[in-house]
């Protein structure tokens, strides 16, 4: 029994453990934001139509090869955005387009956010800006979104989106305050991302981890079983000893006593007064 508890104890040790194991494991293509993004929506232009929807993301697929300056995918804000805010601007898409990008109208001009070196076909591509407009700022109509490289679209290619949308947005100022907003994006993204890199550690990683642990708990289980044993051991001795106990030596036990006899591991014999021993009759054999 007491083997019994002991090693459920060490069993429920090792899971609370494990409750708390975390192990490194990134992926970049996805953040989770602190604060709600700008409102946004997003269409197409007729260039791609859904072909796949899941819980999570939306696939389209170009529906002929031509040559069109239009954006396959457009986004609209609801509303203008104020001049002279900081804008931190993320884009979010996988793609197989030749070197697709993100176009859009800025301060009475066009501007590109791009990374042709970081994009790989068929692989999540975030793209990463901070805009400061000096005028107030608003994407509407069909000018403002995903294009192709050289405007040209091949019948086939697709692209996954997520189902919210490929353009998320924060006003760095009116999150942080003017002149205290984050400078760069990487300082943007750390200022605005909750941190995800806690994850689930693979069976690998845990068992290198615990190794030391599991030997440890091993040689306790060992150490143990040996008390076990040796007590057990001990008990049944006692329990032959009590059957054929001696009583009363002549010359160690109180007269009117009945005494137990019990040697110890070298052989002394060693007697003990038997508690509640009947002492109104003193008559030992």
């Amino acid at each position: 029994m007491v083997r019994i508890v002991c090693k459920l104890n060490i069993f429920l040790i090792i899971v609370a453990m494990f409750i708390g194991v975390s192990a490194n494991a990134d992926d970049n293509t996805q953040h989770v934001w602190k604060y709600t993004p700008i409102a946004t929506e997003y269409d197409n232009t007729g260039l791609v139509e859904l072909t796949e929807s899941d819980e999570n993301f939306n696939t389209y697929t170009v529906t002929q090869t031509t040559t069109s300056p239009s954006r396959c995918l457009y986004v609209r804000t609801e509303n203008p955005l104020p001049a002279n805010h900081k804008y931190f601007v993320n884009i979010k898409f996988k793609s197989n387009f030749a070197a697709p990008y993100f176009r859009f109208a800025i301060d009475g001009d066009y501007a590109n956010i791009r990374d042709n070196d970081a994009y790989k076909p068929n692989e999540w591509l975030n793209l990463y800006k901070i805009l400061t407009p000096t005028q107030d700022l608003q994407f509407t109509g069909t000018t403002n979104g995903i294009m192709s490289y050289a405007n040209k679209y091949v019948a086939g290619e697709t692209i996954t989106i997520d189902k919210n949308g490929f353009l998320t947005m924060f006003d760095l100022t009116k999150i942080f305050g003017a002149g205290n907003e984050p400078t760069t994006v990487a300082a943007a993204i750390q200022a605005l991302s909750i941190d995800t890199t806690i994850k689930i550690a693979t069976t690998k990683y845990s068992k290198a981890q615990f190794a030391p642990v599991e030997n440890d708990l091993n040689d306790a289980v060992a150490a143990v079983d040996t008390v076990v044993t040796q007590t057990m051991t001990q008990a049944q001795a006692i329990d032959q000893i009590a059957t054929s106990k001696q009583t009363r030596p002549d010359e160690t036990c109180p007269v009117g006593k009945n005494c137990l006899l019990v040697e110890d591991e070298q052989g002394v014999p060693h007697w003990y007064v038997i508690a509640g021993a009947d002492e109104a009759n003193p008559t030992n054999p």
